[in-house]
């Protein structure tokens, strides 16, 4: 087991590539490495650069990513950092970055199913099939709180914004909703909704989306957990953890 984990440590520390090298002075990189690492590589948008636990190397975590910077050499390294008991402290650092994102998220703003004690938020589009199959899968749970954000992708399904207007429209937007992932539209001529409040909450959606670096569907978390795609097999296995589900429900449920 050691064998195998030092063996990964090593493949891992082969991944961590300097991408880049900057000019910026040693001194004045040491004072301050935010203002360093802003000089330079000025393309990059980043939300903080903090201090790790080796020396002269800082984390930087920007669009969701956490790489490091050594800002005497102006060099940057993506790669996972991991201690020598085998913690992961890049996946520990993602994790929990995300987790305070769903946090924060507005759910109030997302279709509400069901009152279950496990809590998904899922991204969704009405004409994804593998999207129709979660919807089916969802449908015969009734221990599921699930919080649904529209996403079409309108490049792979042209007819998906409009149907998602459509259900953002109704009275009834759950019903419209799961007759929509039913098929109730396909292949019928959708009156426009022009709405502007609803064609604004649905850019509402895509930019809840955008924050957390969503580009494909279906994209659930359930009970804080991330799973891409109709994963059944590995949305079972999350579902059967109660006693998280329990402590996590706390915390997202507005």
């Amino acid at each position: 087991m050691i064998r195998r984990l030092l063996v990964s440590v090593c493949l891992i520390a082969s991944g961590m590539v300097v991408i880049g090298s900057g000019s910026a002075n040693a001194k004045e990189q040491k004072g301050d490495p935010a203002a360093s690492f802003k000089k330079d590589y000025p393309a990059v948008t980043y939300e903080s650069v903090e201090k790790t636990d080796i020396e002269g190397v800082y984390e930087v975590v920007a669009g969701g990513n956490v790489f490091y910077y050594h800002p005497e050499s102006g060099n940057v390294l993506f790669g996972e950092m991991i201690t020598k008991t085998f913690t992961n402290i890049t996946a520990d650092r993602r994790s929990g970055l995300m987790a305070a994102k769903l946090k924060s998220l507005p759910l109030n703003k997302a279709l509400r199913f069901g009152t279950g004690k496990h809590v998904v938020v899922e991204f969704t589009d009405i004409d994804c099939p593998f999207c129709r199959k979660i919807e089916e899968y969802f449908e015969k749970r009734d221990d599921v709180t699930r919080y649904v954000f529209l996403l079409p992708l309108d490049s792979l399904h042209p007819d998906s914004r409009k149907k998602s207007l459509k259900v953002l429209c109704s009275e009834n937007r759950a019903g419209a909703y799961k007759d929509a992932m039913k098929g109730a539209y396909d292949g019928k001529d959708i009156a426009a909704c022009d709405d502007k409040d609803v064609v604004k909450l649905l850019e509402e959606h895509k930019a809840v989306a955008g924050s957390l670096g969503i580009q494909g569907t279906p994209a659930l978390w359930v009970d804080m957990a991330p799973v891409m795609g109709a994963n059944i097999p590995l949305i079972d296995q999350l579902l059967a953890a109660d006693a998280i589900a329990q402590s996590q429900r706390k915390e997202v449920i507005p």
